[in-house]
């Protein structure tokens, strides 16, 4: 088709004008017929005959310190890699991660492996490996933002260190990617990276100086099989590169994700990001699925972003489905998206109550005045958007200070030192003891009485190395005796109020889960990662059965970490459902590294009503369960849900933890529980059930909440 063609040039011209463009790094990966020992030490012939891929180059554009040389080369069954790290003090280097498959090893000195297998450049495997021979290995897929990391393929990997080096040697098996060798002229998506540690901000570089690692449309181009300088190579580079739009998209946004109810004009920007179809037909239902709105739009050759404006004031509360289908000549749909909004009242959020006796439940949970209290809180140097005033009950700083409830309760941190910064190292430098303790002393009975403090932190990011003394001559500490010893300090003085402590690396967990009242965590894999789902539920379970059944947690999400551009409000209500119901004591939201900028409108607008609604599913989840509950089922298994029982009332809290619609089944053996309409929390709605069960559907990372009546 001449309208296919010409997006094929249009990309073309994209991908060799760019300037990190995958076109950019081409290779020739020639097989071997003298296999390696994977034993870390790269005197094998085929590593003398494979092409050394070096002159990595860093995320910055600047020559590393320290130069890496990889090799690649594969047989019928296996692909072979090697890297040579270079290494002038090997001494130094950094290999403190003990367990397979952490986070952690990004912090050590480490190599990686990217496989575009398909060359989608979309989904990609991802192998690590640091110089004590720890692994971590991945499957990625940009398009949904995940990355299962419980992925565990059959690879043999060895490390070596020797006095100007380390040197790593790696064997994967075809099948353990889910495919044969590549054929003849085959293409993969390829990069190779390393992380150097020998200061402490690092080092990161790679053969194909992209901006980033988990950049696939940056890798490089490997072809395997033929020469370089021959006619199939120049031939599988070049239909690579013109790779056809194979999987269309279709995109919407709207403005807010709540409207109040007098609301007038809803902006809609429906995004489709191909030519290949023929129009956009956008659809609006309400609570009761009927069709409110209906418009259909045209492609235009080039134009990519199509907007509408929909006058909704007189529409009623309530949850609303916008649809918007991409279809063909015939009106088929070729790619379809699917979100939500909800108009609703949201009146003025109720004062805390006092926090003087606050306390913590047997289960976790923080009690004020008795009762189960939710912790909600946003922190960061970022500008704040008037459509998320009235949003969180606990103070905080700089302009997000405006957002909190009328009157909020504190968490404040204990006024010592952040971090001390060298060329190679980060630590924190602890005030001289006597002083110290003389400035807390001062610092806590200021507030010994203050019925709006809940809690103090005693430090954050308290894993960080302590010293004491100068820059110059300092004494290491004992990081978890110093903040304990501050924790029993500041008890003696006010037992009246809550502590705690703050780490961001799981592994420091079992040190710390008892220094204070409270433990605040944040997961890399998941609170900061680009996919915020994926692991979001593992990694809570994981939290819980570290700290116990007994001890309270706060969990940290960033909702401008890893960037603004990879949050959306789906996601951010989806994870504060997921982490209340794995047992979460409270929530912090992590707007730092540049903050969310008032752009992002749709985000900002939803943590007013997100505040409401966690407020009653808090109160709900919390309620101690004083009977068995019945036997309920939802499938498929994407939907994760939770029962509780309220006030002689059953609750089911499913939530969708993929981005697909999905029309869920929900199967109750009690059939007394079908005999009444089930109202849907929030959402303005009622669901007539069937004799067994019902049906319902989820958008993408939708929670509903069901509220059974006694029959």
């Amino acid at each position: 088709m001449i309208i296919m063609y010409k997006l094929q040039l249009t990309f073309v011209a994209l991908m060799l004008s760019a300037g990190a463009a995958v076109a950019e790094k081409r290779l020739s990966v020639a097989p071997t017929s003298t296999l390696p020992a994977i034993d870390g030490k790269l005197s094998d012939q085929c590593w003398r005959d494979a092409q050394p891929l070096s002159g990595f180059v860093r995320v910055n554009g600047k020559s590393p310190t320290e130069q890496t040389t990889a090799r690649i080369t594969y047989d019928a069954a296996n692909l072979y890699v090697a890297f040579t790290c270079h290494a002038s003090a090997p001494d130094r280097i950094r290999a403190n991660t003990e367990q397979n498959d952490s986070n952690d090893i990004f912090g050590d000195d480490n190599v990686e492996l990217f496989l575009d297998t398909n060359c989608d450049r979309t989904t990609y495997y991802h192998f690590v490996i640091n110089p004590a021979g720890i692994h971590y290995e991945a499957v990625c897929d940009l398009s949904e933002w995940s990355r299962k990391e419980d992925w565990n393929p059959n690879w043999e990997r060895k490390t070596t260190i020797n006095e100007r080096s380390w040197e790593a040697e790696i064997k994967i098996p075809f099948d353990s990617l889910d495919g044969a060798a590549p054929a003849n002229a085959a293409v993969w998506g390829v990069n190779f990276c390393r992380s150097w540690r020998l200061k402490e901000v690092g080092e990161f570089s790679s053969w194909t100086g992209a901006e980033g690692f988990n950049r696939p449309e940056q890798f490089a181009l490997a072809v395997f099989g033929v020469a370089a300088d021959s006619g199939a190579f120049a031939q599988a580079v070049e239909k690579a590169i013109l790779a056809p739009d194979v999987d269309p998209k279709v995109d919407l946004h709207m403005d807010r994700f709540y409207y109040p109810p007098d609301f007038g004009w809803m902006q809609i920007e429906l995004t489709a990001e191909t030519d290949t179809g023929y129009d956009l037909k956008l659809e609006i239902r309400d609570a009761r699925a009927e069709l409110v709105a209906a418009r259909e739009f045209p492609l235009f050759n080039g134009r990519k972003k199509y907007e509408i404006s929909l006058e909704i004031a007189d529409w009623p509360l309530g949850r609303y489905v916008v649809s918007v289908a991409l279809r063909d000549e015939q009106e088929k749909t070729i790619h379809a998206a699917h979100r939500i909004f909800i108009k609703r009242q949201l009146e003025p959020a109720p004062a805390a109550p006092s926090a003087l006796k606050a306390t913590i439940r047997s289960d976790g949970i923080i009690l004020l005045d008795g009762k189960p209290f939710c912790p909600f809180v946003a922190e960061g140097w970022s500008p704040a958007s008037p459509f998320a005033r009235d949003s969180f009950n606990i103070a905080t700083y700089g302009d997000l200070g405006s957002l909190s409830i009328a009157k909020p309760l504190g968490w404040p941190r204990l006024n010592l030192p952040w971090v001390t910064r060298t060329e190679t190292e980060t630590f924190i430098l602890m005030p001289e003891e006597e002083k110290m303790y003389a400035d807390i002393r001062k610092e806590v009975l200021e507030r010994r009485s203050d019925p709006t403090l809940l809690c103090r932190l005693l430090k954050y990011e308290a894993h960080l190395p302590m010293y004491r003394g100068t820059v110059e001559h300092r004494t290491a500490l004992d990081n978890v005796a110093e903040c304990r010893r501050i924790n029993e300090f500041v008890k003696r003085i006010d037992p009246h109020h809550l502590s705690s402590i703050h780490v961001d690396r799981p592994k420091y967990l079992p040190d710390y889960k008892d220094v204070a009242d409270i433990v605040e965590i944040a997961y890399w894999s998941s609170s900061y990662a680009p996919s915020l789902i994926t692991n979001l539920t593992r990694d809570l379970e994981k939290v819980r059965s570290i700290i116990g059944p007994g001890r309270a947690f706060k969990f940290w999400i960033g909702n401008s970490v890893p960037s603004p551009d990879s949050r959306t409000a789906e996601e951010i209500r989806c994870a504060c459902y997921l982490t209340l119901m794995r047992g979460a004591a409270g929530i912090g939201f992590n707007t730092g590294h540049g903050g969310l900028a008032p752009s992002y409108t749709r985000h900002w607008s939803v943590y007013p009503g997100l505040y409401r609604e966690l407020m009653e599913l808090f109160s709900i989840l919390t309620t101690l369960q004083q009977e068995p509950l019945p036997e309920i089922i939802v499938e498929p298994e994407e939907i994760d849900y939770s029962l509780r029982r309220r006030d002689g009332k059953l609750y089911l809290i499913a939530v969708n933890t993929s981005k697909h619609l999905i029309d869920a089944k929900v199967s109750v053996a009690d059939r007394s529980l079908m005999t009444k309409d089930i109202k849907v929390l929030f959402e303005e709605r009622t669901i007539k059930p069937r004799e067994a069960g019902f049906t319902d559907m989820f958008t993408a990372y939708e929670p509903h909440v069901y509220e059974f009546l006694s029959p």
